[in-house]
C-alpha cells in the first residue's frame, strides 16, 4: 500500500440490526464442509429491512464509481440490479448463467464507465480485473476467509498497477446465532 501496487482502504461497516437463525439442517451442513449453505443466504438476501438498508448505502455512493456488489444468491444480485436501476443508476447483474459473450459484453461496459455497479454471486471472485472499482460491497455473509480475501482484492489494485488511491469496501455485519453477534 505504502508503495501504491495495492489501494488504501476505506473500510465501512454497516449494522444491519438484522438477527438471523440457522435452521438445524443449515447447522449440520456447516459443521459438515464449514460453509453457509445456499438456503441460508438465500433466506438473508430476501430480508426487506436489510436490502433497503443496503440499496440506499449503494446510492449514497458517488455516482461516478465504479462499484462491484457480491450479493447473497443470483436472485439476490438481480433484484439489487433491478432497484439500482429504478432509482435512476446504471445496473447489471452477472451470473453463471449469463452467456460468456454477454458477460464479456457487461464487464467492458462496467471497465469503461458505462455500468456503475455490477452486481454478482460467486461469478466475479476470481479471473475478474477491473482496476478501477472504487467501492466494493460485500452483502453476503462467508466464513471463509479465502473467498473474503479474493472479493476485497477485486478493488485493491492501486495506481501502479492502473487502479485507484483508495478503495471503499462495504461490508454488512449480521447478527448470525451460529456465530455469537459476528
Amino acid at each position: 500500500r505504502e508503495r501504491k501496487i495495492l489501494s488504501q482502504v476505506d473500510h465501512r461497516v454497516l449494522e444491519t440490526g438484522r438477527h438471523f437463525e440457522l435452521t438445524e439442517a443449515e447447522e449440520q451442513r456447516f459443521q459438515r464442509v464449514g460453509q453457509l449453505s445456499e438456503s441460508f443466504l438465500r433466506k438473508v438476501g430476501e430480508d426487506p429491512q436489510r436490502n433497503a438498508l443496503l440499496l440506499q448505502t449503494i446510492l449514497n455512493l458517488p455516482t461516478d464509481w465504479p462499484v462491484l456488489f457480491f450479493g447473497c444468491s443470483v436472485e439476490h444480485a438481480s433484484a439489487i440490479a433491478v432497484l439500482l436501476r429504478r432509482a435512476r443508476r446504471t445496473a447489471a447483474v452477472v451470473t453463471g448463467e449469463t452467456r460468456r459473450e454477454t458477460r464479456r459484453h457487461l464487464i467492458d461496459d462496467f471497465r469503461a464507465g458505462n455500468i456503475q455497479v455490477l452486481c454478482n454471486y460467486g461469478v466475479l471472485t476470481t479471473g475478474f480485473d477491473a482496476p478501477k472499482v472504487r467501492a466494493v460491497v460485500i452483502a453476503r455473509p462467508t466464513t471463509s476467509v479465502v473467498l473474503y480475501e479474493q472479493m476485497v482484492g477485486r478493488g485493491m489494485r492501486g495506481p501502479l498497477n492502473g487502479g485507484t488511491e483508495l478503495c471503499t469496501v462495504v461490508d454488512l455485519a449480521d447478527n448470525i446465532s451460529r456465530f455469537e453477534g459476528q
